[in-house]
């Protein structure tokens, strides 16, 4: 008995070292595999195939960048790369007597796409007047990373930015216009033969009055300023007679009603049409200023020329309602011109002293001032004292109501170097007070077209500007 159960105690431990080793009867796989290709563009898939050998029963693939990045089919199919660059590939091929594992490293690479540029390119406009720009637009495809253009007849010639503005076509013509976009992979060029069309401009429209204020029954002539070669035209002038012309430079145009007029020009030439209208261009004054019907105006003759001159009460004070006349050395009508004599004659400071007629006399700054308060204040009175309408004072002639009967015009001045300047725009009246500082100035108050406000202000004594006077 000793002997056989020795025998069990040795056999027992033979038979557990067999149950852990492969069986000896059979062989491990011998993992291989093969593909359809090894090299893709991104997003293109690939398929598998297994060439492992001693028969596997089970298969175990990672496939590194690849979607889906394993598998445990025989032969999978349609793993897609969606990453460019190398990747690895590893099978492990298993069956009951063991398995084997095949790993190649950079097996797979994915390329970038090739995708060339294809030059494509729109401008904002085709057809323009010579003189005029384009801007152009690069709506090439395949991201290309540098532009150049070329514009023929176009200023610049070339340009390398993607969308070149302002290019300036200079001269009349036809015209391509070429574009070669370039990206890593390569060039491409298209070229618009006869695209940019340039074109002489019509006519730009401009002329000229002899004068724009009148008279009425005054006569004026007009003058044609356009440019870009008219041939002909096509003057309408509302209020005149005659109401058209279609010569180049009207003469003899008689308005002989008061009032504002427009005066419109159409110009042709053999690219089309331009046109111009200036509104309220031609003034037809009345001889006289436009009193307030609701005053009882007063009169004063002057002795030494026998000039008479309305006159008005204002608060405690009586007022010449019109610019004084007299002609005193130093003295001038606006422009010299007599025909400018409705609103008195300019005077420099030093004859504005000692102009007035005899029982009158140049207002102090004290005098305006007392005016100025009994008609509300400089912030209102202004309105009180101009002239309504627009015939003799420029639109808007905001606030004139000539409710004190003052009815000043817009006389202008001439400026103390000699230069006429306001007229229509703003009166200007000297006080007998000259400034200490600057001793070359004196005190004046101006009225104003725009506004309703009469302004103190310090003025060369040697300008020359309008007399009100006041009674003694």
């Amino acid at each position: 008995m000793k002997k056989l159960n020795l025998l069990m105690v040795l056999l027992i431990p033979v038979f557990l070292s067999c149950s852990e080793k492969d069986d000896p009867s059979g062989t491990a796989p011998v993992a291989n595999f093969i593909s359809d290709k090894d090299t893709i563009t991104q997003g293109e898939s690939i398929n598998f195939t297994d060439q492992s050998t001693e028969s596997p029963t089970s298969w175990s693939w990672i496939f590194e960048g690849g979607t889906p990045d394993n598998s445990s089919v025989k032969n999978p199919t349609n793993i897609v790369y969606n990453t460019t660059g190398s990747f690895s590939v590893q099978l492990t091929a298993s069956n009951k007597y063991g398995n084997n594992r095949k790993y190649e490293q950079n097996y797979i690479t994915v390329n970038e796409p090739v995708i060339l540029p294809v030059a494509d390119f729109t401008a904002n406009v085709i057809t323009i007047f010579m003189g005029e720009s384009i801007n152009f637009t690069d709506i090439s495809t395949g991201n290309p990373t540098s532009w150049n253009w070329t514009f023929t007849g176009g200023n610049p010639s070339g340009s390398t930015e993607q969308n070149p503005n302002q290019i300036m076509y200079a001269n009349p013509g036809v015209y391509d216009v070429g574009l070669t976009v370039t990206n890593k992979f390569g060039s491409n060029t298209k070229t618009e033969y006869s695209w940019i069309t340039v074109k002489n401009p019509p006519p730009n429209v401009n002329f000229l009055a002899s004068k724009t204020n009148l008279n009425r029954g005054d006569t004026i002539n007009f003058t044609d300023q356009s440019t870009e070669n008219p041939i002909s035209w096509s003057w309408t002038f509302a209020g005149g007679n005659p109401e058209t012309s279609n010569v180049q430079n009207p003469t003899g145009i008689v308005y002989e009603n008061i009032g504002l007029f427009d005066v419109t020009l159409i110009a042709t030439n053999a690219e089309g049409s331009g046109s111009k209208t200036k509104s309220n261009y031609i003034r037809v004054i009345p001889h006289e200023a436009i009193y307030n019907p609701l005053i009882t105006y007063g009169s004063y003759t002057d002795s030494r020329d026998g000039q008479t001159y309305k006159t008005v009460t204002i608060g405690s004070r009586t007022w010449m309602a019109e610019n004084l006349q007299y002609n005193a050395t130093g003295s001038v009508y606006y422009g010299n011109n007599t025909t400018n004599a409705l609103y008195g004659r300019l005077y420099d400071w030093y004859t504005a002293l000692y102009a007035a007629p005899a029982d009158w006399h140049l207002p102090s700054t004290d005098e305006w001032e007392t005016l100025i308060t009994e008609l509300g204040g400089a912030d209102i009175s202004g309105g009180k004292l101009k002239e309504t309408t627009v015939y003799h004072w420029y639109a808007p002639n905001d606030g004139a109501d000539n409710s004190s009967g003052f009815t000043a015009l817009p006389s202008g001045n001439r400026d103390s170097n000699g230069f006429f300047g306001d007229l229509g725009h703003y009166t200007d009246f000297w006080t007998s007070e000259g400034m200490g500082s600057p001793s070359t100035h004196a005190y004046a108050y101006r009225l104003f077209f725009n506004g309703i406000t009469i302004h103190k202000y310090g003025y060369y004594k040697e300008a020359c500007l309008s007399i009100r006077c006041v009674h003694d």
